[in-house]
């Protein structure tokens, strides 16, 4: 636990349960996926955990159940929970927004409007407000928003436009959101007052501030003996304000200490990223207990 409940998906065959707090690990068979994948706390209690066609429901109790939402063997590349604990799954085919999880699971497949550019791979998603969510391009380095063209119900349309970098233009540019470049971004986290979102790239975490529409590196993640870029493929925000991500190139977990960042706070060099431990990990989620814990 580093300040909140910090949940690991371990990528290998296992069964996880939740004891006093922590996630236990127990050997199980290849049923449902071959390893645990990206993972989201919901804002109340339980966890899902990307499977193959569906997600694993992790509750407080530590039961595990797994949902079949009809992927096939699709496993979903990245999972975000709405404040009203619904779910956004992203596929290779496109979005899913998944309702009543997990005793009454209502799939909705979301359509993009128009034509959506060769390349694109659609990853890390994060809410914003009742009616639209920003999500990683990981193909395409760029940060799309996406707006649901019905908002009563959610409908089954999406209005997509680029939000930040530039598709199909790889690189660590900070500036304005129409200038800024990205270099495959994968995992996103909003800080507390929703006034930021935290971009996990290649070597990097990022910041769009919402407020002044530009974009920052905050962390350099660079991975030791011998020195590589991170590939970050799960990021959190404490509620502290510090930064967890995984590093999926190094197998380990590292944290950023932010402090209070702000949004619209000076532009500082960006800070090193501290290792908490090491495991072979590609997601990480957090739920809140309002406590600080070693």
């Amino acid at each position: 636990r580093v300040h909140g409940d910090l949940a690991l998906p371990v990528f290998m065959d296992t069964e996880a349960r939740l004891r006093n707090n922590e996630l236990v690990l127990s050997l199980a068979a290849r049923k449902y996926c071959d390893g645990f994948h990206f993972i989201a706390a919901h804002p109340k209690d339980g966890y899902a955990v990307a499977a193959k066609g569906g997600v694993l429901w992790l509750d407080g109790d530590g039961v595990l159940t797994f949902v079949d939402l009809g992927f096939g063997e699709h496993v979903p590349a990245a999972l975000s929970f709405s404040p009203q604990g619904s779910l956004i799954a992203a596929l290779p085919t496109g979005y899913v927004f998944i309702s009543g999880l997990p005793t009454s699971p209502l799939v909705r497949h979301l359509a993009i409007e128009g034509s959506v550019e060769p390349g694109s791979k659609p990853q890390g998603t994060v809410f914003l407000g009742a009616d639209a969510f920003v999500a990683a391009d990981y193909g395409g380095h760029c940060i799309r928003m996406l707006r649901w063209t019905a908002a009563v119900d959610f409908g089954c349309s999406l209005a997509m436009t680029t939000l930040a970098g530039e598709f199909g233009s790889a690189g660590t540019v900070d500036g304005a959101f129409g200038a800024a470049r990205f270099d495959h971004p994968m995992a996103l986290a909003q800080s507390a007052d929703g006034a930021a979102v935290f971009v996990g790239q290649f070597g990097a975490v990022r910041m769009l501030s919402l407020a002044t529409s530009e974009v920052r590196t905050v962390a350099n993640a660079v991975a030791a003996e011998p020195p590589r870029p991170s590939y970050i493929t799960g990021l959190v925000v404490q509620p502290n304000g510090d930064l967890v991500f995984s590093d999926g190139s190094a197998n380990r977990i590292c944290r950023v200490a932010t402090g209070a960042l702000a949004a619209n706070s000076e532009a500082s060099a960006p800070s090193s990223a501290a290792v908490v431990c090491r495991l072979r990990v590609e997601g990480v989620a957090v739920q809140s207990t309002g406590e600080d814990a070693d």
